[in-house]
């Protein structure tokens, strides 16, 4: 028994030996170990790893995942010296990179801090799917890749053929993608158009797809107008910072000069800055025309915003030219108007104070200089009370403005309106609005200018106005629900008391030339928009107004509105609409029977034969495919109390989505006032789009009513490609 159980005990220990050696020199593991480089931690999963012991090599077989030094491979096999501290990778290798590039090969070989390796047949595709290839590339310093016999591409080949040409690409003998910079270098680089060669560079470079900005050259502005000639601009954008950078374009006109525009950008944490330049030296402008010289025109844009607190917030704002033309000539700006402004403003519970100065500069070719005004200061305040015990609040604005001219009538006026607004619902649902207005005014009008042949020297004339007004509104709200449309119907009916006002022709109309009779100033109490200008005398406004909803969207809506003059002075002149006791009718219409189609018809319709006196007329039909619009604009000669050209004019918009691809857009204004029937502006494009590059051909026309400036007619043509810029 005793000789039995020392056998029993010595063939145990065997076998335990024995597996003991075999798990040291041969083992097979399915889960995953910690293993230790040289430098770094390495993970590694897979179906199974074998260690060897003899030569220090741990190979993993089947789903292998190996992760160290930021980067991830996956492969169906991978073996770890240990020794040499090499991996090696083989069969579906893809390996995932610390910036989101995912490159696929069936081999890689990798030094153990995963800084350094070989891989041949690579593809790598990039974070924005921008693709490269390349017959071998090298690893280097964990930084980038050097590939060679290498080609570049973010195009995606077809679905149904995908071994089809793509669009572009870019081959070379040598890229280099250095992933700390952030750039894609080549070197005997071809661009290719579906594999025919159309560019040669013997070195080229541009930002990968991770950069947003970097200073550097951007893609030319290429051109030709039939006035200007050929166009050339070359900009260059320069970085200064996260939150701060310059662009600077100098333009080539070969048959004018040339311009130098910039355009800085600022961004504060509570607000910008944005300022923008543009010096011509020119042969062409209004200035130059009766000289030989070249002469030196430009502008100047200057707009900034802050927030100082939660309360208070300013404004800087500055637009001036040289010349009336240029703006519209080489910024394609058509403004009419040049407006700086300085203003610091406040909101405070039910208070709001404004503090502004301005001063306009007017490009219309009637406008003399001397005799645009300065605004400073103009100060605004106002303030809305909470309800008193009967539902009433108390409503108070202010204002005090100072107006000058160098060659022209100054004028200083302070205002105050106090009133008293309550609203008054009855039991049958009728709506009573009771309103008093009283506003005061003081104002001077100074005549003393520097314009010599003046009769009037050193004379000031003062005034005073009170203006009170009382006026009650009934709106009588009907509402009619069915399972999904809901229509509402209001006849409105507003009563308004005022007398006459003392003569006060000596105040200048400052800022209530632009009044225009409308449906949305037909019960308002003062139908300018300014202080200037007071509306006299008592009348009756009459109107009604209707709505439908049908699932909660807006079905159609009209107003149709007259206004009745009662007694007292009638100041609106002939050609207003109010210049009789019965005014013109005035009114607006919207349709939208479906989501593809909207329709819009805003008038003003003479009271005695309904012709129009002012109409503006819409409709807008869109899908998916196709936008269509068409807005047509019939003015009278009537504008407050200037006598202004009659204006007709049509506006057409079209764009269409020919396919996945092609789109096209047709844009025309058309005037149509007498005999002159010319297009003002008008373009056609025709542009191709998809995933890597675009390209867009047009023709557009400008025939601007404006000294100088002639009819000009474009030709242009527009190229992406995607990563590299466009022209």
């Amino acid at each position: 028994m005793k000789t039995n159980n020392t056998n029993a005990t010595k063939n145990f220990t065997y076998i335990l030996l024995f597996i003991l050696i075999a798990l040291l020199t041969f083992s097979k593991i399915a889960t995953s170990n910690d293993l230790k480089s040289q430098n770094q931690s390495i993970l590694m999963q897979a179906n199974e790893i074998v260690y060897q012991k003899k030569t220090n090599i741990i190979t993993a077989i089947g789903n292998v995942e190996l992760s160290g030094g930021g980067r991830v491979i996956l492969a169906d096999e991978i073996s770890f010296n240990k020794t040499t501290g090499v991996v090696v990778a083989n069969n579906n290798v893809i390996l995932l990179e610390e910036n989101g590039d995912v490159v696929f090969s069936n081999s890689v070989e990798l030094t153990d801090d995963f800084k350094h390796g070989f891989i041949k047949n690579i593809k790598v595709k990039m974070q924005d799917g921008s693709r490269l290839a390349a017959n071998s590339a090298e690893l280097f310093k964990g930084d980038g890749k050097v590939m060679k016999q290498a080609v570049f591409s973010p195009c995606l080949p077809c679905e149904d053929e995908p071994e089809s040409p793509l669009i572009w690409q870019i081959k070379a003998d040598k890229i280099i993608h250095d992933e700390k910079n952030k750039d894609i270098d080549y070197q005997n680089a071809t661009l290719e158009f579906f594999n025919i060669p159309i560019f040669f560079t013997p070195y080229f470079t541009h930002p990968d797809p991770t950069v947003k900005r970097r200073s550097g050259l951007l893609p030319p502005t290429l051109s030709y107008s039939e006035s200007k000639g050929f166009i050339y601009g070359q900009p260059y954008f320069l970085t200064l910072g996260r939150s701060k950078d310059l662009e600077l374009e100098p333009t080539i006109y070969t048959e004018e000069g040339f311009t130098l525009g910039s355009h800085y950008r600022k961004a504060f944490s509570n607000g910008f800055i944005n300022l923008e330049t543009s010096l011509g030296i020119l042969d062409n402008s209004i200035a130059s025309k009766n000289s030989e010289k070249m002469n030196a025109e430009g502008s100047v844009s200057l707009k900034t915003n802050l927030s100082l607190n939660d309360t208070w917030r300013a404004r800087f704002d500055v637009e001036q030219t040289s010349d009336k033309s240029y703006t519209r000539r080489y910024l394609s700006e058509d403004t009419e108007m040049l407006t700086s402004r300085l203003s610091i403003e406040g909101f405070r519970a039910r208070n709001y104070l404004a503090v502004e100065g301005y001063k306009f500069q007017g490009l219309r070719s009637f406008d003399i200089k001397g005799q645009q005004p300065k605004v400073l200061p103009a100060i605004f305040y106002s303030f809305v009370g909470e309800p008193d015990n009967i539902g009433g609040r108390t409503e108070l604005e202010t204002t005090l403005r100072s107006i000058s001219r160098q060659f022209s009538n100054d004028s200083h006026i302070l205002s105050l309106s106090t009133g008293w607004k309550l609203p008054y619902y009855s039991l049958n649902g009728s709506l009573f609005e009771f309103t008093a207005v009283a506003q005061s005014d003081l104002f001077i009008v100074d005549n003393d200018t520097e314009d010599t042949t003046s009769t009037i020297q050193n004379s000031d004339e003062f005034g005073a106005r009170l203006f009170p007004q009382f006026g009650i509104k009934w709106v009588y709200p009907m509402f009619r629900e069915t399972e999904n449309r809901h229509q509402i119907l209001e006849p409105i009916i507003n009563v308004v008391i005022a007398p006459n006002i003392a003569e006060t022709s000596i105040l200048p109309n400052e800022d209530s030339r632009g009044f225009e009779y409308d449906n949305t100033n037909i019960f308002e109490f003062n139908r300018y928009s300014g202080v200037s200008r007071l509306t006299e005398g008592s009348r009756i406004d009459y109107g009604i107004k209707g709505s439908s909803f049908v699932d909660n969207l807006l079905n159609y809506d009209f107003f149709l509105g007259q206004s009745y003059h009662l007694w007292g002075k009638n100041t609106f002149d002939h050609g207003s609409g109010l210049e009789d006791d019965f005014s013109d009718f005035v009114g607006q219409a919207f349709f939208s029977p479906a989501d593809w189609l909207k329709l819009a018809y805003r008038f003003r319709l003479d009271k005695n034969n309904f012709m129009p006196n002012r109409s503006e007329l819409g409709f807008e039909i869109k899908n998916n495919s196709y936008n269509f619009s068409f807005d047509y604009v019939l003015l009278d000669e009537y504008i407050s109390t200037e006598i202004l050209e009659n204006r007709e004019q049509v506006n057409f918009e079209f764009f269409a989505h020919i396919d996945e691809h092609w789109s096209s857009s047709v844009n025309l204004i058309q005037d149509l006032t007498d005999d002159s029937n010319k297009t003002r502006k008008g373009a056609i494009n025709l542009t191709y789009t998809d995933e890597c590059f675009t390209l867009g051909i047009g023709y557009q026309r400008k025939n601007l009513s404006f000294d100088s400036i002639e009819p000009d007619n474009q030709i242009f043509l527009i190229i992406n490609f995607k990563n590299l810029g466009s022209i």
